[in-house]
C-alpha cells in the first residue's frame, strides 16, 4: 500500500466524507432516500470518482499524459498555462530572470494574439513554449477536427506574433484531458 499515490487516499477519504455528508443532509432534512432528493446521493461520489479518473488515473484518454520523466539528475519543471496574461506574465518572467530560471510556457493562441509582445518576451528570455490550445476549451468535448482545429489556430496565432520561435512538441490539454 506504500506505493499509492496519496491523491488516491485523498479522494477516496473526501468521496466517503461527501457521500456521509449528503446522506446527513438526507437525513437531517427528512427527504426520502428515492426522487429528485437522492440525485445528490449518486452524484456526490460520481462527481468525486469522476475527478479521481481525470486528474491521476494512471490512463489516459488515447494520449500520452506524462507527469515525470526517469532522468540521473535531480530536476523540477516550471510550467505554465493560460496566458500569456498582462495581469500575471509580466511578473512571473521577472521573478524567473531574477533566480536565473527557466520554464515552459504552454500558451493560448487567443492570449497570443492579445499579447504579442509577451510571447516574444517569454522566448526572447530563453523560455520554453509549448500549446495549450487557442480557447481552453476542453479537448475531450470537441470532435477530432475541432481539436485539430484548436490546435492549428494556436500555432498560427505564435507563428503570427514570432516567426522565429520554435514551439515545443508539448501540448497541455486545457482542463488536463
Amino acid at each position: 500500500m506504500k506505493d499509492v499515490n496519496p491523491v488516491y487516499r485523498i479522494i477516496t477519504v473526501r468521496t466517503a466524507q461527501a457521500s456521509l455528508g449528503a446522506l446527513a443532509a438526507h437525513w437531517l432534512l427528512r427527504w426520502p432516500l428515492t426522487g429528485p432528493h437522492a440525485l445528490g446521493l449518486f452524484l456526490t461520489p460520481a462527481l468525486c470518482l469522476y475527478f479521481a479518473f481525470v486528474f491521476v488515473a494512471r490512463w489516459s484518454w488515447g494520449l500520452p499524459i506524462l507527469t515525470r520523466f526517469a532522468t540521473k539528475e535531480k530536476r523540477v519543471s516550471l510550467t505554465f498555462d493560460d496566458g500569456p496574461s498582462p495581469e500575471a506574465t509580466p511578473a512571473i518572467l521577472d521573478i524567473l530572470a531574477a533566480f536565473g530560471v527557466h520554464a515552459t510556457f504552454f500558451v493560448l493562441g487567443e492570449a497570443v494574439e492579445k499579447s504579442p509582445s509577451l510571447l516574444r518576451r517569454i522566448i526572447a528570455e530563453g523560455h520554453t513554449v509549448g500549446l495549450h490550445g487557442n480557447q481552453h476549451h476542453p479537448f475531450v468535448l470537441l470532435s477530432n477536427r475541432e481539436v485539430r482545429g484548436e490546435i492549428e489556430r494556436a500555432q498560427e496565432a505564435v507563428r503570427r506574433a514570432c516567426p522565429e520561435a520554435t514551439v515545443s512538441p508539448w501540448l497541455r490539454p486545457p482542463h488536463g484531458f
